[in-house]
């Protein structure tokens, strides 16, 4: 949806499935969001077959896509589990290669990379690692997501006192 923006709330386009891209047109978004028909569930995500994952919210709960998009105690509390469920995906159910620099879940781990000093390959290393090793490495990358990129817990506190 876009709106205008000179305050008026003029609704000046209503489209589907547009992939978002950064504003100073970097790289598209890794996580795809979409309105839908979720029964009584706040949110849910979808693997689907689509090269990123798509985050639905419920259509019928006024103004979710804000509170996704604007609510730091949603964000907090969302965001990692949205990473770890990814990952989970990626690394324990689909088995990606970490050295596949162009498969579906590249950009992914390139993400990863940015904050998890841990390398995947240590763990995917041998033909026999276990789930739970991937797991362990997965919530590692998780903890580090919230304390050095996105500050889970901090933006929830600030959020909280405020009210």
């Amino acid at each position: 949806m876009v709106v205008a923006s000179d305050g008026s709330s003029r609704l000046l386009a209503l489209a589907d499935n547009i992939k978002p891209q950064r504003a100073d047109g970097g790289a598209e978004s890794l996580l795809w969001m979409e309105e839908a028909e979720l029964g009584k569930e706040v949110w849910r995500l979808d693997f689907g077959e689509s090269d990123n994952p798509t985050m639905y919210v419920n259509r019928n709960i006024r103004g979710m896509s804000d509170v996704v998009r604007q609510d730091d105690a949603f964000r907090a509390l969302v965001i990692p589990q949205v990473l770890r469920s990814t990952l989970t995906r990626a690394v324990i159910v689909d088995e990606c290669d970490p050295d596949d620099d162009a498969g579906r879940w590249a950009e992914w781990m390139s993400f990863v990379a940015e904050f998890h000093d841990e390398d995947l390959v240590a763990v995917t290393d041998e033909p026999e690692t276990d789930a739970a090793a991937k797991a362990e490495w997965i919530d590692s990358a998780v903890r580090a997501f919230a304390e050095k990129r996105f500050h889970a817990s901090d933006q929830y506190s600030t959020t909280r006192s405020q009210s």
